[in-house]
């Protein structure tokens, strides 16, 4: 359970929807995620996600628990906030609320829309690409998406190994524009 100090903080953000970094590996400060935080309650944090070029790179729904460090007000986040500013930027709403677990909204909305999603396990070099077919006692059931667009293995998987969820990413997105060609 995170601090209450931190708590406190990660809720202004919440509010003000001021753009910040947030690290979430306290023994890799080089990888962040740059955005607004989306949703923030004791359990989970979502950022809505932006890449370096400013371009919206969907919601990423991370325990908070893991958010060991955050930055705003400074000349990256200013100068990227300008570029966003600039840009006409088209991104999917999702609803998350305080009565609702993001993981269930994103489970459920990709499960109802087939729309692929990245997991991510205690191993965080590389997520799992795929589509939520199912979710029971506690158990999720994903069909895998190859690089290519292709459906692929079956996957079960407990949902307390769950240590994140990308929805609407630059890479999710790519790999609907390739299902859709298949």
């Amino acid at each position: 359970m995170p601090s209450s100090r931190l708590q406190t903080v990660l809720e202004h953000f919440q509010k003000s929807g001021e753009f910040l970094s947030v690290y979430y590996n306290s023994s890799d400060w080089s990888r962040f995620s740059f955005g607004n935080l989306e949703f923030v309650n004791d359990e989970w944090t979502v950022l809505t996600s932006y890449t370096s070029f400013g371009d919206w790179d969907g919601y990423a729904v991370r325990p908070t628990m893991d958010v060991c460090r955050i930055e705003f007000d400074g000349s990256y986040e200013r100068d990227l906030s300008t570029l966003i500013a600039s840009k006409n930027i088209k991104t999917k709403r999702i609803d998350f609320n305080l009565k609702t677990d993001p993981l269930k909204t994103v489970f459920d909305l990709s499960k109802k829309e087939r729309i692929p999603i990245d997991l991510w396990g205690h191993d965080r070099s590389m997520p799992r690409s795929g589509i939520i077919d199912d979710i029971n006692s506690g158990i999720i059931y994903f069909q895998v998406i190859n690089s290519d667009g292709k459906l692929d293995a079956k996957m079960r998987v407990d949902i307390d190994e769950i240590t994140g969820v990308d929805i609407w990413s630059t890479d999710t997105r790519k790999l609907m524009k390739l299902m859709d060609e298949k």
